[in-house]
Parts: C-alpha cells; structure tokens; sequence
C-alpha cells in the first residue's frame, strides 16, 4: 500500500480509510463529506478512524461517547455542540501537540465540521499545523471544501470521502410532496424525445421553468438530497414507461458526474438545470 502525500483524492469510500486499506502519512487530515450530518460524524465513524489512522481503541459502548472521549489521555475533541469554535476552544492543542502518545502510534485532534472555524482560531492553529512537535493527527470534517478556510484546508490532504446513506426515508420523500410530484412530472413529460439525440429545441415557456426550479430547488434543498431525488425520479418515469431508456443513460451520466463533484463544486442550480434540461421540451 502507499500512503498518501499531500495532495486531493477524490471518491474514496469511508470504508477505504477506516479499515486502513488507504493509510495517511500525512500529519493533517480533511475529510470531504457532501453527506456529513448536521451532527457530524457518528461515534461508530470516529472511533474507527481513530483505531485505523492513530491505533487508538475507543470504548464501543455510545453511552456518554463523545464526553468520555474527552477524557482519553492521546484524543482531544474540539467542541462538537457550539455553532462557531472559539479561541478557546482550540487553545490547548498547541501544547498537548508537543507531547507523543501513550497507547497509540500518534495523538489525535479532531475538529468537526471545520466550517465552524473563524480566522482567528484557524490563524492560532497555523503554526501547529505546519510543524507539530510529536507523532499525531489533525482530523477535520466538512461537507465542502470551499467552506473551510484556506489556512487550514491549504495545509490539509484533502479526501472527498462518501459517507454511507444515513437517511431511511426514500429519495422523493426528502422533497415537500408538491415538489416531488413536480420533479417526476418534469421526467415523465419526456416521452418520445432525447434532448441531445433528437436535437429537439426547448420552448422559451419550458426552458423558463427549467432555469426557475433549478434555482427555487437548488437552494430549497442540499445537492445530495436533489442527486438522489432525481435518480429516484427518472427510473420511476422509465419504469411507467414515460422516459426512453437513451435519456435515462444520459440521465444518470450527468448526475454520476453531479455526484461526484459534490464536494468541490456544489452549486446545486446549475446542476440541477442541465439535468432537467435534459428531459424538458
């Protein structure tokens, strides 16, 4: 196996790295997560990752998981409640940086959802980032790169990692019903006709409606949420035979290419429109 160098890697499973068949070198880690909950990674997720990047070994038990993982000697956890990180917050981590770990290969500081971190906190994170005086780890979540700041994702390797579906609810039901039949009307009306193999034009009144729902939708609801509602919506349509099969591929292309850009570039609109463009006429 080769570790990896500080550069970005793109589509790589979280199973990929927590079963340690992708090792980091690298002494600071962001994890790209388009589908990163509100809560931040789950104690499940972040106790393996601690046992495959620093051989770390967490309680398994979730009761009290994240204040008795406060209290382990090689793991420090900035503040996973408060909506911005405070100085305070991560002031003790130069110090505790300067020490080597006492059970596993490299101490661990884990910042979640590093959106939450401001310039001042992220400046006095700088110089530890650059040069930490013993073995350890720098852990940050975020759901897109863009909204970490470059002081800390420049000095950063940079992983889009997928994080498996939490959701149990349908694709379609994520959407307010008016808008999920809408999206399925907008699949099923292509009937007959292949917006790039039939080079059919698209009426101003269509195409109108195309520009107004991407952009209503795309900022309604998260990227990943719409990707999935339009899969779900486009084989429902193929199924009731109202979307031809050539469409469907192209179809699933564009929000292959959409999936997989998530994390680096999320504009939710635009995607959104040149997929619909693709079933409207």
């Amino acid at each position: 196996m080769t570790a990896l160098t500080p550069s970005v890697a793109r589509s790589l499973t979280f199973e990929d790295i927590a079963s340690g068949r992708m090792p980091v070198a690298h002494h600071a880690l962001l994890l790209v997560a388009s589908r990163l909950p509100d809560e931040g990674l789950t104690a499940d997720q972040f106790r393996a990752l601690a046992l495959a990047l620093c051989g770390i070994t967490l309680s398994a038990s979730d009761e009290d998981f994240w204040a008795r993982v406060g209290a382990h000697p090689d793991v420090f956890v900035v503040n996973r409640d408060a909506n911005t990180v405070k100085l305070e917050d991560v002031a003790p981590i130069r110090e505790r940086s300067q020490f080597p770990p006492s059970q596993g290969f490299r101490r661990l500081f884990f910042i979640d959802r590093c959106e939450r971190l401001p310039a001042a906190p992220s400046n006095a994170l700088l110089k530890v980032l650059e040069e930490p005086g013993a073995p350890c780890l720098f852990l940050f979540t975020a759901r897109s790169e863009q909204a970490v700041l470059p002081t800390i994702s420049s000095r950063c390797f940079r992983v889009a990692v997928r994080l498996p579906n939490q959701a149990a609810r349908l694709p379609l039901d994520e959407l307010e019903d008016a808008d999920a039949v809408r999206l399925v009307d907008l699949f099923s009306g292509a009937s007959g006709r292949s917006r790039v193999a039939g080079g059919q034009t698209i009426s101003a009144r269509a195409l109108r409606e195309v520009v107004e729902k991407a952009d209503v939708w795309g900022r309604k609801y998260e990227a990943p949420v719409l990707v999935e509602a339009c899969l779900a919506a486009a084989l429902k349509a193929h199924r009731e035979g109202l979307l031809p099969l050539t469409t469907l591929r192209f179809v699933k292309e564009d929000l292959r290419a959409w999936r997989d850009a998530l994390v680096f570039h999320p504009s939710a609109p635009l995607w959104l429109g040149r997929v619909l463009l693709r079933v409207t006429g």
